[in-house]
């Protein structure tokens, strides 16, 4: 269920951090940072990249029928460092998302049917991201 919200300070923290790491991003035409947060520290981020990686074209057939390029997004960037960790309890997890219009303004930053497909599948629940000019929060499924 996703549904807009005032942020807390902590959150804004985050989404911060977030906005931080989407300048890094080598992409032209949009920026995107992810920051995961767990027991109340960030312990991964990362942006979306020109590269590519075997596991983003694995989850691009998700939504595409054809083989397409698999340029990284953010959410996948940032989580690959840890996959396979045994300490974490990805239930317990949170990941914000963050992406900016080039001339400013919150742009929406929903993770797309691939990224949420590994969101889901490590147990990741709430996932915070900005929308058309404010924030959302979702609570998946698992």
């Amino acid at each position: 269920m996703r549904k807009m919200r005032v942020l807390s300070k902590k959150d804004k923290s985050y989404f911060r951090a977030a906005q931080a790491v989407s300048t890094l991003s080598d992409f032209k035409r949009v920026n995107v940072g992810a920051v995961l947060v767990y027991k109340h520290r960030i312990i991964s981020s990362s942006c979306n990249s020109q590269r590519t990686h075997p596991l983003q074209q694995k989850l691009n057939k998700e939504r595409f029928e054809e083989e397409t390029p698999a340029k990284l997004h953010a959410e996948v960037s940032c989580l690959i460092p840890l996959l396979g960790n045994k300490d974490i309890k990805w239930r317990d997890c949170e990941l914000y998302v963050y992406r900016e219009y080039k001339r400013g303004g919150l742009a929406m930053s929903r993770p797309c049917p691939s990224c949420q497909k590994l969101i889901k599948e490590l147990g990741i629940k709430t996932v915070h991201y900005t929308t058309n000019g404010g924030y959302a929060t979702e609570e998946f499924e698992i």
